[in-house]
């Protein structure tokens, strides 16, 4: 079976990673007008998801805990507050959709069961942003280090896109760590 074509429209419909070449789908900001689990009060809920269904960094969809900063900004703008807080159910902080009432953050499991599927089923009103793909590539994210032959490495150019794709997404996500060590092999470049 050879590889699908795509027409020059689909290109621009479908657009291709550089790196590896897969489609990258569109992320929908999902803002979900909601009342607050504890204090009732009115609350903007966000979470994404893909445009046609596809996984977004690994799920169905992201909560606040795995927004880009840039994500968190246009959320903000739209009226949801994103704090951090400690869950005690998960022992760590992360970001979440709070409450401007009262100050409660919603959970990552009650986050879809009592918001997200909600509104999926038009239960809860909600309005959807096409946030574009412009952030990263869902696909390259998820299978990094798997695409990296660490045995046969040497100085191609299709190494040094990998780290430069690398360096990218680890800023992005704000992953000190692995940024560092992919700006120090790039320095090799």
């Amino acid at each position: 079976m050879g590889k699908t074509k795509f027409s020059q429209q689909d290109l621009i419909k479908y657009p291709k990673c550089s790196v590896c070449e897969q489609i990258i789908d569109r992320k929908i900001l999902t803002i979900i007008d909601g009342d607050c689990w504890r204090c009732n009060r009115p609350m903007k809920i966000a979470s994404i998801s893909s445009s046609n269904g596809q996984m977004v960094r690994g799920s169905s969809n992201i909560s606040p805990a795995d927004f880009t900063q840039d994500e968190i900004r246009i959320s903000e703008s739209k009226g949801v507050i994103l704090k951090e807080h400690y869950s005690n159910t998960m022992q760590c902080y992360y970001i979440a959709n709070t409450c401007q009432s009262c100050g409660t953050f919603i959970g990552e499991h009650y986050l879809f069961t009592e918001y997200i599927a909600p509104a999926s089923w038009g239960n809860m009103h909600s309005e959807c942003f096409d946030i574009g793909n412009n952030y990263n590539c869902d696909w390259c994210y998820l299978h990094i280090e798997e695409n990296i032959d660490w045995k046969n490495l040497n100085q191609t150019e299709t190494a040094k896109k990998m780290f430069i794709h690398l360096y990218e997404l680890t800023k992005i996500k704000g992953e000190t760590t692995l940024n560092n060590f992919a700006t120090d092999i790039l320095k090799v470049f």
